[in-house]
């Protein structure tokens, strides 16, 4: 038999070393209130926080900084992150770090036009309850190239209470903008780049091999397979390895791409429950 498929993408892709400079213009399209989410101190001393900060000033944008966010985002950070922003009513979410960085600032971009806790809307047995209301504006600018997350529809939260790691997920939850720029991943340890790159490869496999595959997916996690086998070794070695980071970073987006659409499979799984611990 042959299956429909179904491919959901960002509504807008912008790859390649500098693309950080759109932020202004792509940001003063979705709103003109900005609440930043960053992590812990990575990108301040990098610079990249501030190149984000004066590009959104440059376009007459108000921002605020809600930071230190968690390598595990509880239940807790988004929904501190999502009173500020309704108490301030920004209307655009941009979130400049990894993957936890990431979906922290999609569950906020959802919670923001939705009632309750995150925690109601984990998957989780008798809760679960499905979004409502379109989520404001997200951005997602990637710092490393591993979790796909700026090309998903899911976030992972850590409840705390329950002693769980679940998503939330809905389609409503991919960015409006996944930005891309490898040239902000040049920083990136030598362990962090293989771990992030693993990841990656593990969802391609997981998504090429899993009973929801389909075509583009796989066309996807192939090529994507092929990036990291050619240039992951070198952006360990080397990480101001330009070329090399441009493909790990093309292989994670498209990592992104391919387990949205098509699934995980048991390592995935298997990672939340042993994350918690």
């Amino acid at each position: 038999m042959i299956k429909v498929g179904e491919f959901c993408t960002p509504g807008k892709i912008i790859f390649g070393p500098g693309g950080l400079s759109q932020v202004g213009v792509e940001a003063k399209r979705l709103g003109n209130k900005v609440l930043v989410v960053l992590g812990r101190s990575a990108m301040r001393k990098s610079g990249a926080l501030d190149r984000l900060t004066r590009l959104l000033t440059e376009n007459n944008l108000e921002y605020i900084i809600y930071e230190n966010i968690p390598s595990d985002p509880t239940v807790e950070t988004v929904d501190t992150g999502t009173s500020l922003a309704r108490k301030e009513n920004y209307n655009l979410i941009i979130a400049l770090g990894g993957g936890s960085v990431l979906d922290t600032g999609k569950a906020i971009s959802a919670m923001v036009t939705n009632k309750g806790s995150v925690a109601d809307y984990q998957e989780i047995e008798g809760k679960g309850r499905k979004f409502q209301h379109k989520p404001i504006p997200f951005i997602a600018i990637p710092t490393t190239s591993g979790t796909g997350s700026e090309a998903t529809r899911n976030a992972v939260i850590t409840n705390t209470k329950l002693g769980l790691k679940k998503s939330i997920r809905d389609p409503w939850l991919i960015p409006e903008v996944a930005l891309v720029d490898p040239e902000l991943t040049l920083s990136l340890p030598p362990y962090v780049t293989a771990v992030c790159g693993g990841d990656a490869l593990t969802q391609c496999i997981e998504s090429y091999l899993g009973k929801k595959s389909q075509e583009i997916t796989d066309a996807l996690a192939l090529h994507a397979i092929g990036l990291i086998g050619k240039s992951l070794v070198k952006a360990v070695k080397d990480g101001k390895n330009l070329e090399a980071r441009k493909d790990i970073a093309m292989a994670a987006l498209l990592s992104g791409l391919c387990l949205s659409n098509s699934g995980l499979g048991a390592a995935h799984a298997l990672s939340h429950p042993l994350g918690i611990y």
